[in-house]
């Protein structure tokens, strides 16, 4: 298992305790951008493992690519801020995985490509459904359509959506003012340039330039 952004302390310590308490076997695999937290990270696992004698086998690395490779299992434990409620979630987060290896067909709520399970959405788009997490995977459960009325809205936020990836692909701000457009933060498009233009200025020491 690959815990990506294991420098998020509170989250990483929880899943961790869990792992031990479903005396897993196999390898922890610790990845982070910031060396430090990892370097704590790993260090408070390595406790915890030694404390319950623990067979699995812990190796960290901010080298992403290099940690994922023959991995079973990938959980980003990234926090922003303080986390309510993360207990339950990687609580959730063993149980799912739990359920997938040992074929055990619970069901859980789950965000999916839409692979039809709701007929008036569009294709690809990722939603969040019920679904059997079993051997092989997540497996979403045939949904009824939605009214009109929420298939509509829901269709506008994922062109959104679209159209927010396309601006950064491409670095594009016209894409980026339709895309403002489109959320309804702008009453108008005089009003979506200047938003755009404060917002690519704001975050300009993040981004590469944008285009016409």
């Amino acid at each position: 298992m690959v815990l990506v952004g294991a420098g998020s302390a509170v989250f990483n310590r929880g899943l961790v305790a869990d792992l031990l308490q479903h005396e897993w076997e196999g390898e922890l695999r610790l990845v982070d951008t910031d060396p430090e937290a990892l370097a704590v990270a790993e260090k408070l696992s390595a406790k915890m493992l030694a404390s319950r004698r623990s067979g699995l086998r812990l190796s960290a690395s901010t080298d992403r690519r290099a940690l994922l490779k023959d991995a079973t299992a990938v959980v980003c434990t990234i926090g922003v801020g303080a986390v309510p409620g993360s207990r339950s979630e990687h609580e959730q987060v063993v149980e799912i995985i739990e359920s997938i290896r040992a074929g055990k067909g619970r069901v859980y709520s789950a965000n999916l490509p839409n692979r039809g399970q709701i007929p008036n959405l569009p294709a690809d788009a990722i939603v969040e459904c019920p679904a059997v997490a079993a051997a092989g995977g997540m497996k979403p459960i045939q949904q009824r359509p939605l009214s009109s009325g929420i298939a509509g809205t829901l269709a506008t936020r994922l062109q959104w959506v679209e159209k927010i990836v396309e601006a950064a692909l491409e670095r594009n701000r016209r894409r980026f003012v339709q895309a403002l457009l489109l959320d309804g933060a702008a009453e108008s498009v005089a009003i979506a340039e200047r938003l755009a233009s404060d917002l690519l200025a704001a975050q300009s020491a993040h981004l590469q330039a944008f285009s016409d």
